[in-house]
């Protein structure tokens, strides 16, 4: 099996070992028992940032809401070039 040798801090080491179940524990194992969490964001969390990053411009008088409302209602639509390979075209149907 292919090894890779690391640099970790000394905290991150002291939780590895902290994390070993046993004397023949390894750290690789401690790694893949571990489980990653990684929050999936939301409207709510882009709206938030967007508001942190309006925060943080020169006030030009412009809100985050007053950017939001002159943005198009709807977004435009666009033709699929595959649906009429997919469906065929009426004369071919």
């Amino acid at each position: 099996m292919a090894t890779k040798t690391i640099s970790i801090e000394l905290d991150a080491y002291e939780k590895l070992a902290a994390a070993k179940t046993g004397p023949r524990d390894s750290f690789s194992k401690v790694i893949r028992r571990t489980h990653f969490e990684r929050e999936t964001p939301t409207g709510s969390d882009l709206l938030e940032h967007l508001d942190k990053l309006f925060t943080s411009l020169p006030d030009d008088g412009i809100t985050l809401e007053d950017a939001l409302a002159g943005l198009p209602d709807d977004p435009p639509v666009t033709v699929n070039p595959w649906d009429e390979v997919e469906h065929g075209t009426d004369e071919q149907r």
